[in-house]
């Protein structure tokens, strides 16, 4: 025991508490020394575990038994284990963050995607499509949209030919209604 470096005191007393045998006795505290039979306990400032052991032969008690164990290096190895956990915990949680930005952003790219091209397509660029590449609920979107873009192009160029044959046809009543009045306008003069 005292080569034991976790031992801090060894007291042995007969029953009636004459001390038979002792390893640093100062260490001993009086709390220590008066426990009988009630088995171990921290010391008042935590840096002792301190139990009491009788010595028996028969259940007849021979002498007591007292130690006094340093908890100096097991607080130490808590401290370690505690500092090892919140390292590696800050570490899990850290690699759990970068999975979790990671995975968001390989789920949200193909949203973002079809926000562009829905900007693209509302700034006037009809031609653009979105990739098609998924067979989710994204996929599906981006061929909706995709569907929907051709619908909204042939629209466009239909209401474009629209347009420019109601300005063929606006123009050529013009051209119509001129020469009416000029033809019914010069004969009305001339007959005048």
């Amino acid at each position: 025991t005292r080569r034991d470096k976790d031992v801090a005191y060894v007291v042995v007393t007969d029953p009636g508490g004459a001390r038979l045998a002792e390893f640093h006795p100062e260490r001993a505290t009086s709390e220590a020394l008066a426990r009988h039979a009630r088995g171990g306990g921290v010391s008042r400032d935590h840096s002792l575990y301190e139990v009491m052991l009788p010595i028996q032969e028969q259940r007849r008690e021979l002498a007591r038994l007292y130690v006094g164990m340093s908890l100096s290096r097991l607080n130490r190895e808590v401290m370690q284990m505690r500092v090892a956990i919140g390292a590696l915990s800050a570490f899990i949680l850290a690699a759990g963050l970068l999975a979790v930005v990671l995975i968001s952003n390989v789920l949200t790219r193909p949203l973002r995607d079809v926000a562009a091209g829905a900007q693209r397509i509302a700034a006037g660029d009809l031609g653009h499509r979105v990739v098609e590449g998924r067979d989710d609920e994204i996929g599906q979107l981006a061929v909706s949209f995709n569907d929907m873009a051709t619908r909204v192009a042939e629209r466009d160029a239909s209401l474009r030919q629209l347009s420019k044959r109601m300005l063929s046809i606006q123009e050529q009543e013009r051209v119509r209604i001129a020469r009416e009045v000029h033809d019914e306008l010069g004969q009305a003069l001339t007959a005048m």
